[in-house]
Formats: C-alpha cells, structure tokens, sequence
C-alpha cells in the first residue's frame, strides 16, 4: 500500500517536536500497524529529505530578498524596480538588474549569476516538494517516491503533474540543492564582509 503525505498546514503541528510531527505523519494512513519497519523508516527518510529541500530553497529565498534589500537603499539603483516580491522568480530578475547595473554590486555579477541559475535549476523538484502530494511505495525492493500537485500548463491548460524518483535519486537531488545554494550563500557572505553591510539575520542557520 502506497503512503500519501501534504505538507503540514495546522500551526499546532509547527509547535510539535520533530519526533512527534513524524510519528503524526506515519499514523496519518492509519495503517502503521502493518507497515514493515523498513519501509516505515524510509518513509521518514522521505520526509527529512522533503524537508531539507525547502529549507534549502528557503535560505536561497531569504537571501535574494535581503539584497535587494541592502540594493534598494543604494542610490546607485534608485531607478530600478526593487520593490518587495513574494515571488521568487521575480527576486531573481530584479537581482539580476542590480548585478548589470553599475555600482557596487556588479563586480560580483560573474560569481553570483551562475550560482542564483544553479539553484534555479531545481526550483520545479522544489515546488512539488513544498506544493505536492508525495507518494511512497516500494516496487520489486526499490524504494519509490512520486509527487503530484496540479499545475497550469501551456495554454492555459490545468493538469495534474507529476515527478517520479527512486529514494537515491530524490537524495542526489536534494544533495545538488543544497550544495547548490550554499555555494550561494557564501558569495553573499563575502559580498557582505566586503561592503560592510549590517549583520546578516541569518548568521544563525
């Protein structure tokens, strides 16, 4: 039997310890008590990897909003459009205006570019791990996850997507992520102790 888990939406499931908000989730089938072991803990291997992904994608976020930020109170970009966008695609076109416009921050144009496009890369496997249904099975002994979510596709058609991955390959892509966004944060870490910006909030994560 194949186990569905959304993402939590309740606040009180946000003030639950990590160990009971898994618990919670493999009860929610309500068929623990017939699930193998072994697939029981790769069920949570699922969810630790599901998480790992949009914190990840998370910190990205965050940190192209403190730039433009930090930009937005520059005057060399007082004519650009740098105003607050919870749209994370359009963060990156407004950055990307700020790096082709000259002044202080386009010196970092050719170590900052590339990295904002690596982590681009992996916004769609993202969007399913933060927007999705994920669907764990196992099949002929491999460990299988498939994530769904309903999508607006060319022509204005809407329809179900889908994006399928053995437990290996959802972890190398998670890995990429990861790797991909620190490499990320350390270019805005240097631009910071360049510039001598205010204290990043972030030096916590």
């Amino acid at each position: 039997m194949a186990a569905l888990f959304y993402p939590p939406q309740s606040s009180a499931m946000g003030r639950l310890s990590l160990s009971l908000r898994l618990r919670y989730a493999l009860a929610i089938m309500s068929d623990n008590t017939s699930r193998p072991p072994q697939k029981s803990e790769e069920i949570v291997k699922m969810m630790q990897l599901r998480g790992a992904t949009m914190v990840a994608y998370a910190n990205f976020e965050y940190f192209l909003a403190r730039l433009l930020y930090e930009a937005s109170r520059l005057a060399s970009y007082k004519n650009l459009d740098l105003s607050f966008s919870e749209n994370a695609d359009r963060r990156v076109l407004r950055l990307k205006s700020v790096l082709a416009t000259d002044g202080p921050l386009s010196q970092y144009s050719a170590d900052l570019s590339p990295s904002i496009d690596a982590v681009l890369e992996a916004a769609e496997f993202r969007n399913f791990a933060a927007h999705g249904v994920m669907i764990h099975s196992i099949e002929d002994g491999t460990s299988m996850i498939s994530s769904l979510m309903y999508k607006m596709f060319k022509g204005g058609n809407l329809a179900e997507g889908k994006m399928r991955f053995t437990m290996d390959e959802y972890l190398h892509h998670t890995q990429m992520l990861t790797a991909s966004v620190k490499q990320f944060v350390s270019i805005v870490r240097r631009i910071w102790a360049d510039q001598g910006y205010s204290k990043l909030g972030s030096d916590q994560l």
